[in-house]
């Protein structure tokens, strides 16, 4: 009876071992990816608050915005600049929201869209130099 089940071991480890790694890296490339999206959120919010502290209009805080996010492979959803009368000495804030592409998930349907996790950073700057009208 010994000889008949002589390898079942071996492969009941490998099978095991592949159950158990595959959702393991899942989840740790999913986690990478929500890292990525804060670092990105934060990233983008600080450079468009200097963009926007120095006179930057909309379209140049909104490439730069994109640059800094496509460093970190992600891409902005939302940028939200306000500022009080957007006078010199002024504080204006921005809010960058980013949603981070999970790997491994499909772009079948709506499925990526769906699976999301929205990562927020606002960061603030004083106006220094008036915006071109």
């Amino acid at each position: 009876m010994a000889e008949s089940e002589e390898g079942e071991a071996l492969i009941e480890f490998i099978i095991m071992t592949a159950v158990m790694i595959v959702p393991l890296i899942f989840l740790v490339s999913a986690l990478a990816s929500v890292q990525a999206a804060a670092y990105a959120s934060q990233e983008t919010a600080v450079s468009a608050a200097i963009m926007a502290g120095q006179g930057g209009d909309a379209d140049q805080i909104a490439a730069g915005a994109h640059l800094v996010a496509q460093d970190f492979r992600t891409e902005v959803a939302q940028l939200e600049i306000s500022c009080g009368a957007c006078e010199i000495g002024d504080v204006v804030t921005v809010k960058a929201t980013v949603t981070p592409v999970f790997p491994l998930v499909p772009a079948i349907g709506n499925l990526r869209s769906t699976i999301t996790v929205p990562v927020s950073s606002v960061s603030r700057s004083i106006i220094t130099v008036k915006a071109p009208q």
